[in-house]
């Protein structure tokens, strides 16, 4: 499974700009919420990059940490209503962010 050693792990900002987007139609975020979403997909990007790597001062032990952290933070900055929307699509949004680091 990690054999592959040329794996991007990094997002870039057009794929940090359409994941923020996707979740922005789903969620209706205002313009702060987006640009907070914008600044924890380019914060996932370049830790998962550190811990692909191997390399740098690692904050968090493993990917699952680190999207459970993210996760976290997005959940922080929804209103009530936002979180139950992001609650049921939060899981197709991860995969879509898988997506575009394996592409």
């Amino acid at each position: 499974m990690f054999a592959q050693t040329d794996m991007k792990s990094n997002l870039t900002d057009d794929e940090i700009n359409d994941l923020t987007s996707k979740l922005t139609m789903k969620l209706l975020l205002n313009d702060s919420q987006m640009s907070a979403v914008t600044g924890l997909l380019k914060t996932y990007g370049s830790e998962l990059q550190k811990i692909t790597a191997g390399s740098g001062e690692i904050r968090y032990k493993d990917k699952q940490e680190l999207i459970s952290s993210i996760n976290s933070q997005v959940e922080a900055i929804l209103d009530s209503k936002q979180k139950m929307k992001y609650d049921v699509l939060k899981k197709d949004w991860w995969s879509s962010i898988n997506a575009e680091e394996s592409d």
